[in-house]
């Protein structure tokens, strides 16, 4: 038997079950802000947790509840770093969003003027180059100042002028007269992001940027060099907390240390109960076949599921297992061994299944950190295994900035002797 819609990764916030708390504390902090008006101000927000524990699920829900209020002045913006590389691609990509937000806006008839628009687009399109020859990028600044008409006292073209000396003011002549190349550098961007957001504001519109997954950026932290080089990355990217907007962020308990004090609006959310993560389950194959949903609510592997549900450290890893053991016809009684090895062979087929056996019964319990020797030693003292090991994230640094002791990936947990399942 197969699913025909279920799909363990989908964070349609429809699917959100549970997290009542959470939620109304999410959507009360923000509603709060969007409803302040005034003087620009900023306001951010870390919502935190392991792996598959639900952030990005709750964090969707809340921004569709609020959308429903406050979307006619608001531009609601969301950047996953997982399909970003490097900082250079969050900026950009949070300028397309900008641009996109704004067009939105406008077909919904809220008045967006177009010099608003236009530096948008400006920003947009310079996010795009490294390094330009000087006479193309005043050519595309001269053509949004012919499409809007722009004057030079917006607050993002004087940051142009400033950071790289681009100025709506020269001719076309004097354009094609300069010679030499500019380079885009981050931190130039970042300056430029802030002050289309205080243009933005200017016009009485609100921003809700969210950013999901800053974790997986860079995961890189073998080396103090590494992870210097991530963290210049992921902090400039929080310098945004500066801007006047609703910065929300999502992202891994282990990665937290990086966020900044000043960010005093921080939830960490915590595994669901067993009697969520079924109701979880039974909203998620709610239409699926009479048949499947039998199979697990009242059939014989409904007992299977719901130890599942009591062994699971996080919702991610529930939803996986039960799907991979019920397809696998794996969930009837006495089975969850024979299926938990397909499971192995299935996702982890480079990886040496002993390799792996030893790594679990390394951690006292389940959900314990070790010291990285540890970890080592049951690697066979293979540097290489160890770091096969942690490119595939079977182990996890329980501080991504002082690598020091390691957790065990939760969906892995069915593997430690203490998870009693068969």
């Amino acid at each position: 038997m197969f699913f025909d819609r279920f799909d363990p990764s989908d964070i349609d916030p429809r699917h959100l079950v549970g997290r009542e708390k959470d939620r109304r504390w999410l959507t009360e902090l923000l509603a709060r802000y969007l409803g302040l008006g005034g003087e620009p101000v900023g306001r951010a927000v870390c919502v935190s947790g392991e792996k598959g524990v639900g952030k990005s699920i709750l964090t969707r829900a809340v921004l569709e509840d609020l959308k429903q209020t406050f979307s006619s002045r608001t531009l609601f913006l969301a950047v996953d770093c997982r399909s970003c590389h490097e900082r250079r691609g969050v900026l950009s990509a949070i300028a397309n969003e900008v641009v996109r937000e704004l067009d939105s806006l406008r077909r919904a008839t809220a008045v967006v003027p177009e010099p608003l628009m236009a530096t948008a687009q400006l920003l947009s399109t310079v996010a795009r180059f490294d390094d330009v020859e000087l006479k193309m990028a005043h050519e595309q600044v001269r053509q949004f100042k012919a499409a809007a008409e722009l004057g030079g006292s917006r607050a993002l073209l004087g940051v142009l002028k400033l950071q790289f000396g681009l100025s709506v003011e020269l001719t076309e002549k004097q354009s094609q007269s300069l010679s030499g190349v500019i380079r885009f550098d981050d931190q130039g961007l970042s300056a430029a992001l802030d002050a289309l957001f205080r243009d933005i504001r200017a016009q009485d519109f609100d921003v809700v940027l969210y950013i999901d997954n800053i974790d997986e950026l860079r995961h890189e932290y073998r080396t103090d060099e590494l992870r210097e080089k991530v963290r210049r990355d992921v902090e400039g990217i929080l310098s945004l907390t500066r801007s006047p907007i609703g910065l929300v962020l999502n992202v891994r308990t282990y990665y937290s240390g990086v966020v900044p004090r000043e960010i005093s609006n921080r939830r960490v959310l915590r595994p669901l109960q067993a009697n969520v993560l079924l109701e979880v389950l039974a909203h998620r194959v709610a239409e699926e076949r009479a048949d499947v949903r039998e199979a697990l609510g009242t059939g014989p592997g409904a007992a299977t599921v719901a130890a599942l549900a009591a062994a699971a450290p996080t919702t991610l890893a529930f939803l996986r297992w039960v799907k991979f053991l019920f397809e696998e016809d794996h969930l009837a009684a006495g089975r969850l061994r024979a299926g938990f090895a397909d499971f192995l062979e299935s996702y982890y087929a480079t990886v040496e299944i002993e390799t792996l056996r030893a790594l679990a019964v390394v951690f006292p319990a389940p959900h314990q950190l070790v010291p990285m020797n540890d970890v080592l030693r049951a690697c066979g003292e293979n540097r290489a295994v160890f770091e096969q090991m942690q490119d595939r994230q079977v182990v996890l640094p329980g501080d991504f900035w002082n690598p020091t002791r390691f957790a065990l990936d939760p969906e892995l947990y069915f593997m430690h002797p203490a998870t009693e399942l068969d």
